[in-house]
């Protein structure tokens, strides 16, 4: 073999050891970017589940201070009705007090 033969093959041997270096590169960057998608998938159902969960606590937590809101509403009407029964009853008593005090004025008026 002459030294040019050598040498060729040596630049052949090269060129090959290139091409597989570089066809290596290439399926270490798809795979790169097969897994990078993988994961940005992932993440996005992350995302998404974490969304859909605190939309589901924010929910629940409203519909509870609007159950703690209707139940504080009707604990004030209850308060407030029963109130209007005792005033209601203190006016009648007054009321009935006051009638006796004016039959017997009209009475006396009359003799």
């Amino acid at each position: 073999m002459s030294k040019r033969e050598g040498g060729e093959t040596m630049i052949e041997e090269t060129i090959r050891a290139v091409k597989e270096a570089e066809a290596k590169a290439d399926e270490t960057v798809a795979e790169a970017k097969r897994k990078a998608d993988e994961i940005l998938t992932e993440n996005e159902k992350r995302i998404q589940a974490l969304r859909d969960r605190t939309k589901a606590d924010m929910a629940k937590a409203a519909r509870e201070a609007k159950d703690r809101e209707e139940a504080d509403g009707r604990d004030q009407l209850l308060a407030a009705d029963q109130e209007s029964a005792k005033e209601a009853d203190r006016i009648r008593a007054e009321a009935a007090s006051k009638k006796e005090d004016a039959v017997d004025a009209v009475i006396r008026a009359l003799i």
